[in-house]
């Protein structure tokens, strides 16, 4: 129910219906990077959090910075794992 809620006032369409195998390819074929796929969650989050209060912290800037150094690795061929580059959320 919370993913069709969000998806459905959401603009942002690229990478937030993916599934993670799906961002997995698309990162190892880089096709897409984290920063970007980071940065449409960012964006999601925003602009649908007030609406249904999913969140009680977030670390967008670790996010950002994390993102980055994903981004690094994998441009490297030193990528941690298939999560490496994902982003993922826990409950608070």
């Amino acid at each position: 129910m919370y993913r069709l809620l969000v998806l459905r006032n959401c603009r942002y369409y690229k990478y937030i219906t993916k599934t993670l195998v799906e961002l997995d390819e698309l990162l190892t074929e880089k096709k897409a990077k984290s920063r970007e796929i980071v940065e449409e969650f960012i964006a999601n989050i925003e602009e649908n959090d007030e609406k249904i209060g999913a969140f009680l912290t977030t670390t967008f800037e670790i996010a950002r910075q994390m993102a980055d150094s994903s981004d690094a690795r994998i441009t490297e061929g030193k990528r941690l794992s298939r999560l490496d580059g994902i982003p993922i959320t826990l409950k608070d």
